[in-house]
């Protein structure tokens, strides 16, 4: 902002008033500091500056008001989270458990908003109904329930079903896996055999395993849909659970950072040309 010091401030553009009052207020040492979506404006260099003052006023124990729709500046700097639609409070709570359900209504453009008992009722399940998801979980290899999995080791999704109409012809059961930003990076399909194209009336379960977890670690979320082969959508839940995936322990590996959803295996073959052929597996 140096070289626009003498320029009237009637011809800064947003980014630059907020740039400017940014700048203002984090230098008066305010015991409260509102900010009012700082992180989206600025070039790269701004926005780190902005972070280090962030992180300096935290350090202080100085109370922040952040207005953001940076999910990832939200989880990581806040501890507390407030959602807010048409004037009211959709939801307060954890930074993670508000901001997966901000999620979910971006990802739906739909609220509910106005009803019954909860003026504010949030849903984010579509779908007659006739066949729907009743409980998702996580288990390991030795079969125990959890939600935090170790890079590359075996993770089961157990679905649990109930069926209320006999007249349902080849159900399908649809699992999309979601990363913290709402993407999906991995959706896998279960069609039934021949025997089981008319299921009764009922509960059951179905079970889907990845031998070898390859996502990257962080947190993911499931997108469970059941349809029918004549097109009729019976269930989509979105956000329905989650999980975590932390990194493997080895010793001797590189601690840097890893780009990309999947850490898929690979061989490295190193050619030494006074020595034998060095590999290494899994890098």
């Amino acid at each position: 902002m140096e070289r626009f010091v003498r320029t009237p401030i009637k011809h800064y553009s947003t980014g630059m008033v907020q740039r400017l009052a940014f700048s203002i207020a984090s230098h008066l040492d305010p015991d409260i500091l509102i900010l009012d979506e700082v992180f989206a404006v600025g070039d790269a260099l701004f926005q780190h500056t902005a972070v280090d003052i962030f992180r300096r006023f935290k350090a202080r124990n100085k109370t922040i008001l952040l207005v953001s729709h940076d999910l990832h500046i939200l989880e990581n700097f806040c501890d507390r989270v407030i959602m807010l639609s048409n004037g009211g409070i959709l939801m307060d709570g954890p930074p993670k458990v508000v901001t997966y359900q901000y999620a979910a209504l971006v990802w739906q453009h739909r609220y509910q908003i106005g009803s019954g008992d909860n003026p504010y009722a949030v849903t984010n399940r579509l779908g007659d109904q006739r066949m729907r998801v009743t409980k998702v979980c996580f288990l390991d290899e030795q079969g125990n329930e959890g939600r935090v999995f170790r890079q590359f080791s075996p993770i089961t999704i157990r679905v649990s079903l109930i069926c209320e109409d006999e007249d349902i012809l080849y159900p399908a059961i649809s699992i999309k896996i979601l990363d913290n930003w709402s993407r999906g990076v991995c959706q896998t399909l279960c069609t039934p055999p021949e025997e089981l194209r008319k299921p009764a009336p009922g509960t059951f379960e179905v079970d889907l395993t990845f031998d070898c977890l390859l996502l990257m670690p962080g947190n993911y979320t499931l997108e469970l849909i059941v349809g029918s082969i004549a097109g009729l959508l019976l269930d989509c839940w979105s956000f329905a659970e989650s999980f975590s995936v932390i990194p493997r322990i080895e010793e001797r590996r590189y601690q840097g950072t890893y780009d990309g959803v999947f850490f898929h295996p690979a061989r490295w073959v190193i050619h030494h040309p006074e020595g034998e052929a060095v590999q290494d597996v899994f890098q």
